[in-house]
């Protein structure tokens, strides 16, 4: 079976240190099936999940970089193959961040998002809005709730469905994975389990959607 590549966003100036452990602990699990394709950072959360996939031998990473990110945001420290790296600016012939972002959805099997700031809230966005579109074929799209990170969001889409039509809620490609009971649990078993839950909710959104193994 072919292994599956998932694009990951996520903040890169996150530095709660629970939360960086527990990204690296569930990218490792996710690196059990999955091979990466993120932004090339080693700041924040990207650095986390970077870490967590480059542990694994088996998995391959894909670097997606931004000409105009600095060396801490964006570099090759960990030694991605270079025929595995796409680097995108202004000035780049692959295009700006918009064309980044584009082309590390359309390359993926599929989108996790982790706790982010803006920058990771627009590529959710273009993910949705090139789905709905219908300018690429839909992928699963899983949004990790970590603590209720993202509640608030998922409120505020609901509400506008609900009371406006003015927003979707496209539960047959986007799945959102509430995480909550750390506190009952030890790290590890929450990491397991938190991880398990991740891939479970992907594998369900590739049967909405019809997706079969490769």
């Amino acid at each position: 079976m072919a292994r599956k590549r998932l694009a990951v966003f996520c903040s890169a100036s996150i530095t709660d240190p629970e939360l960086k452990k527990f990204t690296t602990a569930v990218c490792w699990h996710l690196s059990q099936e999955y091979d990466l394709i993120w932004g090339l950072g080693r700041a924040g959360l990207m650095g986390c999940v970077a870490k967590g996939f480059e542990i694994n031998p088996e998995a391959d990473l894909w670097g997606y970089g931004q000409d105009e990110f600095n060396e801490t945001e964006c570099n090759n420290d960990i030694g991605v193959d270079e025929d595995h790296i796409k680097m995108f600016g202004e000035n780049n012939p692959n295009g700006s961040i918009q064309n980044r972002t584009y082309e590390m959805i359309k390359d993926c099997d599929g989108v996790i998002v982790f706790p982010c700031g803006m920058g990771g809230l627009l590529e959710l966005s273009m993910a949705y809005t090139l789905y709905q579109c219908k300018l690429i074929p839909k992928k699963p799209v899983v949004i990790v709730n970590y603590l209720g990170y993202f509640s608030h969001l998922r409120a505020f889409m609901v509400e506008n469905h609900v009371r406006y039509k003015a927003m979707s809620v496209p539960e047959k490609y986007i799945d959102w994975v509430d995480l909550w009971t750390h506190d009952i649990l030890d790290g590890k078993a929450f990491h397991q389990r938190s991880a398990d839950m991740v891939k479970d909710a992907f594998k369900k959104r590739e049967e909405l959607l019809g997706i079969k193994e490769v």
